[in-house]
């Protein structure tokens, strides 16, 4: 019944679209980035770091309309891209944060052995840092797919129709003026929080080490 009075399977696959690939974005901008920042020294470090500490302090709603003339001018309104974007670029703050800290505990030793091996930049980071670095990887992963599994705010604004809107907005066609038929709405949340209840299940070793590391040195 929850299937039949809403289209669950169109949003289904619009929210899998989103969570994997806002997902994979997420992590491919913050892997290479975070890695720089907890390693070297530059100019202007210290406030880019603080410019990513303030921006957890805006709420949402502050960004709605600056995103919502901002999507709509790219041309990417109701559009599945445009929210990969927007969720990939809402959780930029907190995945920093948790890579950069996790590769605060790498020893430096093992990058000078490769660097002395004669590998470069790009070799060091991809064969032997990434390798070290799954839990941290799994930990920011994980925050960011259920950041775009279960967000709501900015799918309700930057979306409208059925072609693009996600699974928490589903909820809204169980309840009308009037009434609101809460066993099949029960049914239907079953069906929004199950995915990432067995992403945290698949993941929970990576997120637990992850969240752990630099707890307890030596």
């Amino acid at each position: 019944m929850a299937f039949k009075i809403a289209p669950l399977s169109r949003f289904y696959i619009n929210s899998v679209i989103v969570g994997i690939f806002g997902t994979l974005l997420n992590l491919l901008l913050l892997g290479m980035s975070g890695y720089v920042l907890a390693r070297f020294q530059f100019r202007f470090k210290n406030l880019l770091m603080g410019a990513f500490s303030l921006s957890l302090l805006i709420p949402g709603a502050a960004m709605l309309q600056p995103l919502y003339l901002t999507v709509n001018t790219l041309g990417l309104y109701d559009k599945v891209v445009g929210l990969i974007i927007v969720y990939a670029g809402f959780g930029l703050p907190v995945s920093l944060y948790i890579l950069s800290s996790y590769f605060l505990t790498i020893p430096k030793e093992m990058e000078e052995s490769a660097y002395l091996d004669g590998a470069s930049f790009i070799q060091t980071f991809f064969r032997i840092i990434l390798p070290i670095s799954k839990p941290g990887f799994g930990t920011a992963g994980v925050m960011q797919f259920l950041l775009c599994w279960n967000e709501f705010q900015f799918a309700i604004i930057l979306t409208t129709g059925n072609q693009s809107r996600t699974l928490p907005l589903a909820l809204y066609y169980f309840k009308s003026q009037f009434a609101s038929d809460y066993g099949v709405m029960f049914a239907a949340t079953m069906v929004v929080i199950i995915p990432s209840i067995l992403v945290y299940i698949l993941l929970q070793k990576q997120v637990v080490s992850g969240l752990a590391a630099g707890a307890v040195k030596g």
